[in-house]
């Protein structure tokens, strides 16, 4: 007869861990309570580092409840974390008792944080949400208590941990139908259509086709010659692919790109899924609710939605767990947050923190080696500059680098976003407190661990180490709290609440399973599978009829948003469905104006444009940007500012389309006011084209560039 030591006991565990984390829940909200009541701070601010203009004067007034919402958030990581350990270490509750309590106090500490969060009264609520939690421990007296785990036996007719070799043979058999699957839901419907669709989507710009372009000039370091907003390697590997055949190539190979890498993460979750879960089936049952849940915010001109900017998250989670352990693994994990950390620079970060603090837990909590954490993090650090030596050159070895790629960072940290926490009845219970406190449960299960019952399982790392990451990730939405971000930088979560489901059910049919009349257990755990399905779709169903269709995306439900997304998403399936044909967008630039670019330049020169399309001109010239930052119409903080015009200032050339400073001074009345002035100056008019541009060169003289 098999073991499976985990199997009931561990779904135990992690319900204590639960009431217990949100013990820690309750006491950040009484502290933020306190705080809020002490500073009486209750006044809206102006964002301290904006440039005022026509496309920002929705983020130039940041909301009192920002600085409260992040330490609410950082206290419920903490204290929830403590609150875990410390119940399943030592607190004697019982399991149902515990699940209970959580269930009812969710939406009791929802209420409750709603009238903190708006300055309110809340002392009654909190009361409340202590009542509901003490229940348990009261309870607990005549109810059996928290067992300590112990190895169990698996009935016949339940499944056990199937070998190895079996074991990753399935999971690689279903990696192929999965790819299959993954590109007909995400692909495009027609490759010129959906990239013709792009020409005039900045954001396309200002993730990765503006800053790959700045590479097609040599010598060039990111961060101290051109801004390189989101990270360095993502726009840096785009531009080793994206070509020199015109926008329109460019803009397909984008689309290419972006669907590569997010497939090849997917199909690395279903791989490092079927290590954590031991079943290739639940993996990847796990990594299709990640593509639901991800998918609602989706498109094709919104390069920062897709996986794209995180593709290494689990690759970092297989090393990990295995670096409690071992050394070279602790290593490997280390040099995978340093490729984060070069990829994106907030992805980066968040993986090097959580792996410090998966190290640094284990070492106090569970007699793990001190030395892991500082590994990790010289590995993590030292792999980041040596990538960025090998690409870059040794400037990228000194502190300016490193204050430049923490710039934008600082900037969105200070209240970037209008959107604060939605405690209302409905989903917010779930983004705000129910998935977070079951990633910090998953935290506390493992630091609870004694020392004498030896090492967690590996799957309990796993949930950990997501948990930490997942957690930190969540921090953009944090400071920008909508629904879709939560989507989008929840994933890690999901795979955890995925993996808490999974144990449950294996708990569930080992008491279903019947070791003398297997047929009847088999037939038992069926039943109850098509029970969980039918109430499933009853709940789905039930969530689509309440859901606001007035709120942010469409839809209060993501369920809505996602079935919503996968009807009407033009990809190869719908295509296939409805009938959908290309439809090709003529290019919004004329071959002209691209053709008297590219005769009055170089190669590889660096090309100062004032233009509204000139990351459209530049990418169908095949010419580098000037300015440090690219979009110009576009630039958001004084310092950026200040680069770009003391890059104009020492520029040769610079080409303006006609009537581009007057739509300047409408969008963007700071940066005309120190584009012009530079202009009218450093520069006069040489040459006019026959179709936009007016070319200025540098006036002769002591104004000339060194």
């Amino acid at each position: 007869m098999n073991t499976d030591p985990t199997a009931t006991e561990l779904p135990r565990r992690l319900a204590v861990a639960l009431w217990g984390a949100c013990c820690g829940v309750l006491v950040a909200t009484a502290f933020t309570a306190a705080t809020i009541a002490v500073r009486g701070d209750t006044q809206d601010r102006p964002h301290p580092a904006l440039l005022s203009s026509e496309y920002l004067k929705l983020y130039e007034t940041v909301p009192w409840q920002e600085r409260y919402e992040r330490q609410w958030y950082a206290l419920v990581c903490v204290c929830g974390a403590l609150g875990a350990w410390a119940t399943t270490r030592f607190g004697r509750v019982s399991p149902l008792l515990a699940a209970a309590a959580v269930v009812v106090f969710v939406p009791a500490a929802a209420w409750a944080c709603r009238a903190v969060f708006t300055a309110e009264f809340a002392a009654g609520r909190l009361l409340a949400c202590v009542g509901v939690l003490a229940l348990p421990v009261v309870l607990s007296r005549v109810m059996p208590a928290f067992p300590r785990e112990r190895h169990s036996e698996a009935p016949a007719g339940m499944s056990v941990p199937r070998t190895t070799r079996t074991l990753w043979l399935t999971a690689g058999f279903l990696c192929v139908p999965l790819a299959g699957l993954l590109y007909g839901l995400l692909g495009p419907h027609h490759v010129p259509t959906v990239a013709s669709e792009c020409n005039t989507e900045l954001h396309v710009a200002s993730y990765l086709v503006g800053p790959a372009l700045y590479y097609r000039a040599p010598g060039l370091a990111p961060g101290l010659d051109f801004e390189s907003h989101y990270g360095i390697g993502h726009a840096h590997a785009f531009s080793r692919v994206m070509g020199s055949a015109g926008l329109e190539k460019a803009l397909q190979r984008y689309v290419l790109f972006v669907l590569v890498v997010s497939i090849l993460y997917f199909v690395s979750a279903m791989l490092v899924l079927t290590d954590w879960l031991r079943n290739p089936w639940a993996a990847l049952g796990v990594t299709l609710i990640l593509v639901t849940t991800t998918c609602e915010g989706l498109a094709y001109n919104t390069p920062s939605c897709w996986p794209v900017r995180y593709p290494f998250l689990f690759a970092f989670l297989f090393c990990a767990v295995r670096g409690a352990a071992s050394s070279r693994w602790c290593i490997a994990a280390g040099g995978v947050a340093g490729l984060s950390a070069y990829w994106q620079t907030d992805v980066g970060l968040y993986t090097l923190a959580a792996g410090a603090a998966l190290y640094v837990a284990h070492w106090l909590f569970l007699g793990g080696s001190a030395w892991r954490a500082p590994l990790f993090l010289a590995t993590g650090v030292g792999s980041f500059f040596a990538i960025c030596t090998a690409f870059f050159g040794p400037r990228v070895l000194s502190p300016l680098f490193v204050e430049r790629l923490f710039e934008p960072l600082l900037l969105y940290a200070t209240g970037f976003g209008n959107q604060v926490f939605n405690w209302s009845p409905g989903w917010g219970y779930w983004y705000n407190l129910a998935g977070p406190a079951l990633a910090v449960a998953s935290v506390g299960a493992m630091i609870g661990y004694a020392r004498r019952d030896g090492a967690p399982p590996r799957a309990v790392l796993y949930g950990a180490a997501a948990s930490l990451l997942g957690l930190a990730m969540l921090f953009k939405w944090v400071n920008r709290s909508i629904d879709i971000l939560w989507s989008l930088n929840g994933g890690l979560v999901v795979a955890v609440a995925g993996w808490w489901l999974w144990l449950a059910w294996r708990g569930l049919a080992m008491q279903l399973a019947s070791e003398s009349r297997p047929l009847v257990g088999y037939a038992r755990q069926v039943a109850v599978a098509c029970a969980a399905v039918w109430l499933a779709v009853i709940g789905v169903r039930a969530d689509g009829r309440a859901a606001d269709p007035n709120y942010q995306g469409g839809s209060s439900s993501p369920l809505v948003r996602a079935f919503t997304w996968m009807d009407t998403f033009r990809n190869p399936i719908n295509a296939w469905r409805k009938g959908i044909r290309p439809n090709v967008h003529p290019s919004p630039l004329d071959p002209e104006s691209v053709g008297y670019v590219r005769a009055h330049t170089r190669k590889t020169e660096r090309v100062a444009m004032i233009c509204g399309a000139e990351w459209n001109y530049l990418t169908a010239a095949g010419r580098a940007p000037r300015l440090h930052w690219l979009q110009l119409f576009l630039v958001h903080s004084p310092v950026l500012l200040d680069r770009c015009a003391d890059d104009l200032r020492h520029a040769d050339r610079v080409f303006v389309d006609r009537g581009a400073l007057a739509n300047l001074r409408g969008v963007n009345p700071a940066a005309h006011d120190r584009v012009a002035p530079i202009l009218a100056e450093h520069f006069e008019l040489a040459d006019r084209s026959p179709t936009r541009w007016d070319l200025y060169r540098r006036k002769p003289g002591p104004t000339a560039h060194k």
